[in-house]
């Protein structure tokens, strides 16, 4: 039996780039919630004040940055699949089509989310 660590996903939003995100264990899980923990917290704390969206802003894009570094695996074209360095997340999160960065991060989500099926194996 072979076991896929990875999911390959196409881009709807570029035809053409592929991207892969890496199926994390529950302890990777439980370590990166963990670690991150205080980050969530300040970034709820702000989204509820008035006035401090540009600090929340800094906030989400570090968070997703760490996601992307956990989860993201490789991105690129179907047959050329680079793995991912510090050079693509920042791409990703500053030069890239919205539509893409939202797509992967919504991707990241999935994986990194316990959804009730995976709640009860």
């Amino acid at each position: 039996m072979k076991l896929s660590y990875e999911r390959e996903y196409p881009s709807a939003a570029m035809p053409g780039l592929h991207f892969r995100i890496r199926r994390i264990s529950f302890a990777t899980r439980l370590r990166f919630l963990s670690e991150n923990y205080d980050t969530m917290q300040r970034l709820k704390f702000l989204r509820a004040g008035a006035g401090q969206t540009e600090a929340a802003a800094e906030l989400e894009i570090d968070l997703s940055r760490r996601l992307l570094e956990t989860c993201l695996a490789a991105l690129g074209e179907s047959s050329l699949q680079n793995p991912v360095g510090p050079a693509d997340i920042d791409w990703l999160l500053t030069e890239a089509p919205t539509e893409l960065c939202v797509e992967v991060l919504a991707r990241v989500g999935d994986e990194i989310t316990l959804t009730e099926a995976r709640r009860k194996n």
